[in-house]
């Protein structure tokens, strides 16, 4: 009497070998979806972080353009400078007329 095709042992040596190989890589991929996991929970944690140094950087006005103290200081100098040229042009009057008389 002849064994079934799929009763013999090499079919059943390989059918175990391939249940094998399929429960060692599932094991594997296991492993590594939860090594993923772990590693995205740190990077929440990271980023969570990151996201509160980046929001306290970001309202910290000292480091920051400000527009409007920009405008300030700039019409401050603009005033300045129109202060000086007007000196300047005095100056230069004076010195014209100093230089006329001699």
């Amino acid at each position: 009497m002849e064994l079934a095709p799929y009763l013999h042992p090499a079919f059943l040596f390989t059918v175990a070998a391939a249940l094998v190989g399929y429960v060692a890589w599932q094991i594997r991929i296991e492993s590594k979806v939860a090594a993923n996991a772990g590693a995205i929970g740190r990077l929440e944690t990271e980023l969570h972080e990151l996201r509160s140094a980046f929001d306290k950087h970001q309202l910290n006005a000292d480091i920051h353009f400000n527009l409007r103290i920009s405008t300030q200081v700039e019409a401050s100098n603009e005033r300045r400078f129109t202060h000086i040229e007007q000196q300047l042009k005095q100056i230069n009057d004076k010195l014209d007329r100093i230089s006329e008389k001699k």
